[in-house]
């Protein structure tokens, strides 16, 4: 799966994929991609690490815009663990 996301307040293009249990990414966009989103950065830090935005808000608001495959995406983020903000993580 591949899923483009899109900056357009700060020009970044960048594609998360998920391949063999594994994410990666790069500073382009795959035109093969199973979707696009497009916000800006802000709201991604509004998603993600405050967590003062839900996305379902986000998108009914129109400051998140999907194209592809929706079906697709909400079966990856289901698939995501949720974190503690404030929680420690141990790399080795």
């Amino acid at each position: 799966m591949a899923i483009n996301w899109d900056f357009p307040d700060t020009g970044e293009k960048w594609v998360l994929w998920l391949e063999n249990s594994a994410l990666s990414y790069l500073g382009r966009h795959d035109l093969e991609a199973t979707a696009t989103i497009r916000l800006d950065r802000h709201v991604l830090e509004d998603l993600v690490l405050s967590q003062k935005l839900a996305m379902i808000d986000a998108i009914g608001s129109k400051q998140v815009t999907i194209d592809g495959d929706v079906g697709a995406l909400i079966d990856f983020f289901s698939l995501l663990d949720n974190f503690e903000v404030d929680s420690n993580i141990a790399l080795s």
